[in-house]
């Protein structure tokens, strides 16, 4: 226990010394995101100086990529539009996800060989800040057992001496005053461990947040041969533990599919066909009985099926976007 108490708190202690730029990465994201986008881009990829002033000589146009200068996002630009003034205005895709229009002159152009080796970067980031925090989730389990036990041991110790017909024997303890105290030790170190184990799961699911494969899908408690059905815990974006199905393209990203998994979770069909995997199902005649090919995703609103399914939250905001809107799901993240 000890050794694992000490590889924490150097982990904790490795995040908090990260330096600037590296806790700036953390605002990107993953570049296979986009690494399709930027790669196919039409632009010549240059390296050098006199090169690169050449392209910022060029002005920036639909397809290039840019860095943020003031917070150091990068991005892909979608559109250009030239205003009356002739200056111009860009809509850049963020490798975060967001869209935004903003002037041209908030942005320097980079190249894509520079975008996409700084979104690679970020993406082996936080990969394995999603293990550090699978570990700190393993380990703060298994501290709050040991926890449990502690409590329970200092309980019994601490109970009254009785005589032989089961009489309390007044001011009398089970177990000495060093046993006690030992024992009170015990469940401090434990509270101390769970704390501590709680803190870096917290921290490192921080730092993975954003990454393709949602964060929560890491610590959360089903096999992977259900999750990799959920729509945020998907073989396209959990690709370290689910595997493709036959047939399966980046062109056909979001094709109904019914996987044999889909049929031995215990869970109702009406729940079931939330999940990506399941989506091609057809198990009745009505949406309630399993006709998985309907509609799934709920545009703004927390849908009702959200609220009347009795799964856990911490499952249902890794279903489809049904459930993006409901409180549970930004608010306390599912967890």
């Amino acid at each position: 226990m000890q050794q694992t108490h000490s590889a924490l708190i150097v982990l904790m202690l490795s995040m908090a010394s990260m330096s600037e730029a590296a806790v700036l990465k953390h605002e990107l994201t993953s570049a296979e995101v986009n690494e399709h986008e930027i790669k196919d881009s039409s632009a010549p990829v240059v390296e050098g100086n006199a090169a690169q002033a050449a392209i910022l000589a060029q002005g920036i146009n639909k397809g290039d990529s840019v860095q943020e200068i003031n917070n150091k996002a990068m991005g892909t630009v979608q559109s250009v539009t030239i205003l009356a003034d002739g200056k111009k205005n860009l809509v850049v895709h963020f490798d975060t996800g967001v869209e935004v229009l903003q002037r041209s002159n908030d942005f320097l152009k980079i190249t894509k060989a520079k975008h996409l080796e700084a979104a690679n970067a970020v993406q082996v980031e936080r990969k394995k800040f999603a293990s550090d925090a699978e570990r700190a989730f393993k380990a703060k389990v298994d501290a709050g057992l040991k926890l449990k036990e502690a409590n329970a041991t200092l309980q019994v110790l601490k109970t009254p001496q009785t005589t032989a017909g089961g009489t309390p024997i007044p001011n009398t303890t089970v177990g000495t005053a060093a046993q006690i105290a030992a024992a009170q030790a015990n469940v401090t170190k434990q509270k101390d461990d769970l704390a501590l184990y709680t803190d870096g799961e917290k921290k490192a699911l921080e730092n993975a947040k954003g990454e393709l494969c949602d964060y929560r899908c890491i610590p959360n408690k089903h096999t992977w041969a259900e999750k990799c059905l959920w729509a945020k815990c998907d073989h396209s974006v959990c690709k370290s533990h689910c595997t493709a199905p036959a047939g399966w393209s980046a062109s056909t990203t979001n094709t109904p599919r019914c996987e044999a998994v889909c049929s031995t979770s215990a869970l109702g069909w009406t729940d079931k066909c939330s999940w990506k995997g399941c989506h091609g199902c057809q198990k009745g005649l009505t949406w309630d009985l399993g006709n998985c090919t309907a509609e799934v995703a709920s545009a703004t609103t927390c849908a009702g099926h959200c609220t009347r399914s009795t799964a856990a939250w911490a499952d249902k905001c890794l279903w489809t976007k049904k459930c993006d809107s409901c409180s549970e799901c930004t608010a306390s993240g599912g967890r």
